[in-house]
């Protein structure tokens, strides 16, 4: 029942009027997967996975982030596109679980080509069944839905 509510919850934050479409395509590392992505004003996007985590034994792994786009300035003529976020993640198997999760990351656009990479590193802190911190990486591709 927690997950159904949780799930719910993370649902119910979508935005009724996004001004972009969906960003669909895979994740590598902890998980690997499906990823799905959907840009909120241009400022940032509700980010979700659903894949498989080879890490303690394996388990079917499921998260939900809210992430804000920043530009990293590296000098004059040059930033860094970034983001950084808060989410839930759930672990479904033997060892169940609820998480907290930090994002942080980078991305990049193939414009005028309807691609996108990112890879993430993510501290995560786990909740239930006990307490415990955690470091998670990610690498992934999406295409960009109009």
């Amino acid at each position: 029942m927690k997950y159904i509510m949780v799930i719910w919850a993370l649902l119910a934050c979508l935005p009724v009027k996004a001004r972009y479409g969906w960003h669909v395509g895979v994740i590598t590392g902890e998980p690997v997967g499906l990823s799905m992505s959907r840009e909120v004003d241009g400022n940032g996007a509700y980010d979700f996975a659903l894949g498989w985590d080879l890490s303690d034994g394996g388990f079917v792994h499921m998260h939900g982030d809210r992430v804000w786009y920043y530009r990293l300035i590296l000098d004059k003529n040059q930033a860094l596109p970034v983001y950084a976020g808060a989410g839930v993640r759930l672990r479904l198997g033997r060892k169940a679980g609820i998480s907290a999760r930090a994002p942080l990351g980078t991305r990049y656009v193939f414009r005028p080509h309807p691609f996108e990479a990112f890879l993430e590193i993510v501290p995560t802190l786990t909740l239930v069944p006990a307490t415990a911190l955690d470091l998670k990486w990610a690498l992934g591709v999406r295409y960009i839905w109009p």
